[in-house]
């Protein structure tokens, strides 16, 4: 029962016990849109550059929905993002910026940023191309990521086998697992450099 519902039960039982007038029959209320789902819709993982200037030029509740989002934004840290990484096998990787409860907890820098781990040793930085859709078009960004050796393998899960296909069916083609062995550290060090995150070096020291 919603609390219109029952704010409705309630106003019945009064007339019932009480001697009150009856509540009229009434349709419950349109649903309203809560804060948010204002900054859901108006959230931008990279803000547009010209975004604010925008905001002066919006009234009412679209002006109040853009200071929301903005005022959301600029609570985030975006030095490391903190990932979902539970449909790695798809290749399918949700990332989002880190909170100030999480920068202090020390997740997603001295914790593995896979939401799911709470690894601390052996981690690694990653830089990651970011492919994502947001009200309705296609963006992309590089942006960091630390993750165990466990993390790592699931982030790089679907490259990696993808690769292991490739070299199978170029072997099956040439029929000579020697020279095929020979030329592939070139190709996939060129691969990687296109297609995969690449580590970056450790921008920080641990004390």
């Amino acid at each position: 029962m919603d609390a219109y519902r029952r704010h409705q039960q309630y106003m019945r039982d009064y007339a019932q016990y009480f001697g009150g007038p009856s509540p009229p029959p009434t349709a419950p209320p349109s649903a309203t849109q809560t804060e948010h789902d204002l900054v859901r819709q108006h959230h931008q993982f990279l803000r547009d550059p010209n975004a604010d200037a925008l905001i002066a030029t919006l009234d009412g509740n679209g002006r109040w929905a853009a200071q929301l989002a903005k005022a959301y934004y600029d609570r985030l840290f975006k030095e490391y993002c903190l990932g979902d990484l539970s449909r790695y096998k798809t290749g399918k990787v949700a990332l989002r910026w880190r909170t100030h409860r999480e920068v202090v907890a020390g997740k997603g820098q001295w914790e593995c940023g896979n939401l799911a781990c709470s690894e601390r040793s052996g981690l690694k930085s990653w830089e990651v191309l970011f492919g994502y859709v947001e009200q309705g078009e296609k963006k992309s960004a590089l942006v960091k990521l630390r993750l165990c050796p466990n993390c790592t393998r699931k982030l790089h899960y679907k490259k990696d086998k993808e690769r292991r296909r490739q070299r199978r069916e170029r072997t099956q083609d040439a029929g000579d697992d020697e020279g095929e062995s020979a030329t592939r550290p070139n190709e996939d060090r060129v691969t990687i450099a296109i297609t995969s995150p690449i580590p970056i070096s450790e921008p920080y020291t641990r004390v």
